[in-house]
């Protein structure tokens, strides 16, 4: 069954969310990155709500209690919570789970806005918005969050988790995919798995024969 088309807007959510759910703990970033990140994820809890949706387009916004004032800038213990609730989740994913309704909250006591092709839903809470937003994201376009099969290998670290830049593809980089190719055609030896470096240069010519 072929995947559905991640649209460009889709596609930079999805990598920002993999790449801050893996990256550095919250706390651990300089108060520069720590700032982008909390624009990011403001950015990412309050999207612009379109006109018209193409068939019943759902949206999930983060606004200030009493709606007259633009939201408040998340704080970085609500940051460090999503990042922790969404880690959690995309492993539960990789382990063939489902997501569940304790990580769809954003409805539950959210305002909902219907207008012709969308229904709004509105939340004072940016994690819950977060949650939700991503859960719905994973659920349409899950087939291109990958994690490198590289790490299956004996000795192999790469465990890297990224989003397909085409519909097809298995390998995070073609550095690990050329590994794996030259593992399964025993072109490097086991005394070297898991082991950085220049591949062992053969005797001979060519092909490995002696000249």
């Amino acid at each position: 069954m072929p995947k559905p088309s991640l649209n460009k807007r889709e596609r930079k959510s999805l990598e920002w969310v993999v790449r801050l759910c893996y990256g550095l703990p919250v706390r651990d970033l300089l108060p520069d990155q720590q700032a982008a990140q909390l624009k990011k994820f403001y950015e990412f809890c309050t999207p612009e709500v379109p006109r018209r949706g193409k068939f019943l387009t759902a949206i999930f916004r983060y606004v200030a209690p009493d709606r007259k004032q633009p939201p408040l800038l998340p704080t970085i213990e609500q940051l460090e919570r999503f990042q922790s609730e969404e880690k959690q989740m995309l492993e539960e994913k990789f382990q063939g789970e489902e997501v569940g309704r304790e990580h769809c909250t954003a409805a539950l006591g959210a305002s909902c806005n219907i207008s012709p092709g969308i229904v709004s839903f509105t939340s004072g809470d940016p994690v819950y918005t977060a949650m939700t937003t991503s859960a719905m994201l994973l659920a349409n376009h899950w087939g291109y969050v990958r994690r490198c099969p590289r790490w299956s290998y004996k000795n192999e670290t790469c465990d890297r988790v990224f989003v397909l830049k085409k519909s097809k593809g298995m390998y995070c980089s073609n550095r690990c995919r050329m590994r794996v190719a030259n593992r399964k055609e025993d072109r490097i030896p086991q005394v070297r798995y898991g082991v950085a470096g220049p591949r062992p240069k053969k005797k001979g010519g060519k092909n490995g024969t002696k000249r």
